[in-house]
This record gives structure tokens, sequence and C-alpha cells, in this order.
């Protein structure tokens, strides 16, 4: 699982489920990823099944 997250420049953080900010943290995240992936999504048109494996 290690090399898997090196070979794709994963970073894995964990975080207590005791900290109420956490949940914004992730919340955040999830926000920049989302629009990463949509604004790959909308230029490669038609062809997103390619775009996301990549």
């Amino acid at each position: 699982m290690r090399q898997l997250m090196e070979d794709f420049k994963i970073k894995q953080n964990f975080f207590s489920v005791e900290h109420p900010q956490t949940n914004g943290q992730a919340e955040a995240a999830n926000r920049v990823i989302l629009r990463g992936l949509k604004r790959r999504l909308d230029e490669a048109k038609g062809n997103w099944a390619e775009e996301l494996y990549h």
C-alpha cells in the first residue's frame, strides 16, 4: 500500500475525531479536490473516463 501511495503521490493524514475543527479541514480539502476534478472533467469534454484514469 505504501508503494502505491508513493507512486500516485498520495499523502495520507490521520486525524482524531475528537477535534471538531477536523471536520472543517476535511471539508475544505474535499472542496479543493472536487474543484480540481470538475475542472479536469470540463476540459476533457466527452473523454472523462480517460481523464479520470490519469
